[in-house]
């Protein structure tokens, strides 16, 4: 099968997921997402063949915690389970970054992220409760993988590094809306914007496997 007919499928299983949610059919949605995602961990399966090993393996992983944490947030009793679960994963992508051109001081990046998780962590601060060091460490280690992949582009503006940093930054944004909608103020479209920008993200990791030798 190619790689496009293989996108479509993750589309269509997606588009499902979303339809399935709006339409309180829950248990059709707790499957078309986990497939969903799934889907996903299967692209650098089988249809990359880079040479650079490592960087695809960290990846898989990296991809197999958020299928993971995926099924964790299905049940709210495991929002816990299922934050670590992608603590986890930010943790790998960042160490798949690194496997690429090793550690990038790009200060100003840092500052700029540092200061947007710290404004927006002590925005949610007031809602968080008994889960406050939770969030405010996954917090940190997001800020800390987007720093890296920004800084991969910022040194190397290259296809590879450019899908590297949109996944990031779209990994950053679901987990702020995510953030929003569950501690702040629930609004009806925040499912789709959380599922869209969360799948296309780690599609984009998951693509930048396969893209690593065309960079």
């Amino acid at each position: 099968m190619k790689l496009k007919v293989w996108s479509i499928l993750i589309i269509i299983s997606a588009l499902s997921a979303i339809v399935f949610q709006y339409s309180e059919t829950l248990e059709y949605y707790n499957y078309a997402k986990a497939l969903t995602t799934i889907l996903i961990v299967l692209v650098p399966i089988l249809f990359s063949k880079t040479s650079s090993k490592k960087y695809k393996n960290l990846i898989i992983i990296g991809l197999f915690f958020c299928l993971i944490g995926d099924v964790f947030l299905l049940d709210n009793a495991y929002f816990i389970a299922g934050l670590a679960s992608f603590l986890v994963g930010h943790l790998i992508f960042t160490y798949a970054f690194l496997s690429l051109k090793r550690f990038q001081k790009k200060y100003g990046i840092f500052a700029i992220l540092l200061f947007i998780g710290l404004s927006y962590f002590y925005y949610l601060k007031p809602s968080l409760g008994e889960i406050t060091i939770p969030v405010g460490v996954y917090i940190l280690v997001i800020v800390l993988m987007n720093w890296q992949a920004l800084s991969l582009y910022a040194l190397e503006k290259n296809k590879v590094h450019l899908m590297i940093c949109i996944g990031a930054i779209l990994f950053l944004i679901s987990d702020s809306i995510l953030a929003f909608d569950k501690f702040k103020e629930s609004f009806s479209f925040a499912g789709v914007l959380i599922l869209t920008t969360y799948w296309t993200a780690i599609y984009m990791f998951a693509y930048s496997t396969i893209s690593i030798n065309k960079k």
